[in-house]
C-alpha cells in the first residue's frame, strides 16, 4: 500500500506545523508557484525548512524553467520521512475560469 499525504494549507497556519518533519508518508503532495521557488507560500516554506536545502536544489536543477499548470515536479524527500515530494501548480483562477476549466 502506498500512503500519499496532501499538504493542507489550513495546517500551515497552525503554529505547530513543524510536525511535517515527523510526518511519515510515501509521497507528500503540495501545490507551488510555477517557478518552484519554495519560499513563496507558507506550505512550501514549511516543506523547504523541514526537508533541508536539497529539496530546493533538486527542483532548481531538475526543473530550471519551472512547471506549467497540470505538470508534476517529482523530487526526493530530503530530510522528510517520505520517498518523494510531488509539486504541482494550478492556472491563475481568472485564466482557468476564462478557459472553462474547473479547479
Amino acid at each position: 500500500m502506498i500512503i500519499i499525504t496532501l499538504v493542507n494549507l489550513r495546517q500551515v497556519h497552525n503554529p505547530d506545523f513543524d510536525q511535517l518533519f515527523f510526518l511519515q508518508s510515501d509521497v507528500l503532495v503540495c501545490s507551488a508557484c510555477a517557478n518552484l521557488q519554495l519560499g513563496t507560500s507558507p506550505a512550501t516554506s514549511s516543506l523547504s525548512k523541514a526537508a533541508g536545502a536539497q529539496l530546493q536544489e533538486d527542483l532548481t536543477r531538475m526543473y530550471p524553467g519551472g512547471i506549467t499548470p497540470g505538470e508534476l515536479a517529482v523530487v526526493d524527500g530530503g530530510k522528510l520521512r517520505c520517498d518523494q515530494v510531488y509539486f504541482t501548480t494550478l492556472p491563475p483562477w481568472r485564466e482557468a475560469a476564462r478557459n472553462g476549466c474547473k479547479v
